[in-house]
């Protein structure tokens, strides 16, 4: 307990000298969790110990606990499902990245040092994330590094609506 408290007096007053959103970070309540956790165990190791019913009923718990999520419950009722940006579909997401790899590919192949990437519009953000302005050099990077283009091509992102219609990115 004394241990928590000096981490948490610490994780205060680290908080109000550097930043408030410090604290949000997960490498910083690290040890904050950790000595919760352990007085959480302790304290489930002293019920299981203390209550002779619960050795019996207590990996049961656990066991319904620890699976519950992945039960299949339907396609609405899953915890855990695949969701990106937006909540469009990995398949979606799949579609728009081959569009403009492809893109890159074929500028490679006619030889350009240089080209213009189309890139859907973000309506609801300022930078146009998740394309922003220099979405087309990382990109142009990545498939240079993996082998997938000959040579650097310098890319100029250029937001296109008519992507969001091709795409049906309604909303996006």
């Amino acid at each position: 307990m004394l241990c928590l408290g000096i981490v948490f007096i610490y994780l205060i007053l680290l908080c109000s000298k550097v930043n408030s959103v410090t604290i949000a970070k997960p490498e910083v309540l690290i040890s904050f969790y950790f000595y919760v956790l352990m007085i959480v165990f302790s304290a489930g190791a002293y019920v299981v110990g203390s209550l002779n019913w619960t050795i019996v009923f207590f990996p049961l718990i656990i066991f319904a606990l620890l699976t519950s999520p992945f039960a299949i419950h339907g396609e609405k009722m899953r915890i855990f499902r695949e969701v990106g940006w937006d909540n469009l579909s990995p398949d979606k997401y799949y579609e728009i990245d081959s569009y403009m790899m492809n893109e890159l590919i074929e500028a490679d192949k006619a030889g350009h040092e240089s080209m213009v990437l189309k890139v859907p519009v973000s309506l609801k953000r300022d930078n146009n994330w998740p394309h922003p302005e220099f979405y087309g050099d990382r990109v142009a990077q990545a498939l240079y590094r993996h082998g997938l283009i000959s040579r650097y091509i310098k890319v100029e992102t250029l937001p296109e609506p008519s992507l969001n219609e091709r795409f049906n990115l309604i909303d996006y």
